[in-house]
């Protein structure tokens, strides 16, 4: 009985002197046992279901040459400057870099499949060691970054098409329409933030511009647009 009163004593106050990483015996009950897990803080985190976990995308952007530092929305840039960008997802993802050039030209890396990421590590685009630098006509830019909790193919067949060229419609260039499916579905929650990276999924980035972020929709697509001034 003394025994018993000390596990509850430790439970709920966390004063007691009862060592509270003490095991809980196979006829514990169920409670008995949520109590010790909860304040045995020398036991590990249980791993999270990867099925079930959530897609949350990050992009650092930055520009070397006339200017140094993050590449803000619409900024200016010059021909000649460098853009390196930097992405992480919170689970594995496949993940693609388009580049939107002042042609309205459309560029997509990888060419012909998507980036593996593993969870929770940066990875530069469009490779390690790699930025991009700016050429060809100036106008206005547009890089994004598209990552799929499933296969892009499984989670947005229209999309995918479009990106390994393969619309039976034939070639997309930039503009209106290749927002519009980039898009995808109407959001069923507004944005999260005022400052929208967030062309699909829920926008969360901070009010520095540092960083873009956003958690993917309910297909498990998130799309992030980083739109900027290349001037000569």
């Amino acid at each position: 009985m003394k025994r018993a009163w000390c596990k509850l004593i430790v439970g709920l106050a966390w004063l007691s002197g009862c060592a509270a990483s003490e095991p809980v015996a196979p006829g514990a009950s169920r409670s008995a046992a949520v109590i010790a897990s909860i304040f045995n803080l020398s036991a590990a985190a249980p791993a999270p279901d990867a099925a079930q976990a959530a897609l949350w995308l990050e992009v650092w952007a930055t520009v070397h040459g006339s200017a140094a530092g993050p590449l803000f929305p619409d900024m200016t840039v010059h021909s000649g400057d460098r853009i390196g960008l930097l992405a992480r997802t919170s689970v594995a993802a496949h993940v693609y870099m388009i580049h939107c050039g002042g042609d309205q030209g459309l560029s997509v890396f990888p060419a012909r499949e998507a980036l593996a990421f593993a969870p929770d590590r940066r990875v530069a685009l469009p490779s390690a060691d790699q930025d991009l630098p700016l050429r060809g006509e100036p106008g206005n830019e547009v890089l994004y970054v598209v990552a799929s909790k499933r296969p892009l193919l499984r989670s947005d067949p229209e999309l995918h098409a479009a990106l390994m060229g393969t619309d039976p419609e034939g070639e997309w260039s930039c503009g209106e329409d290749f927002d519009a499916l980039l898009k995808g579905p109407p959001p069923g929650l507004p944005p999260r933030s005022r400052y929208h990276f967030a062309l699909r999924g829920f926008a969360s980035s901070d009010g520095l511009y540092r960083v873009a972020r956003a958690f993917a929709d309910d297909s498990g697509v998130v799309v992030l647009r980083l739109p900027y001034q290349h001037a000569p």
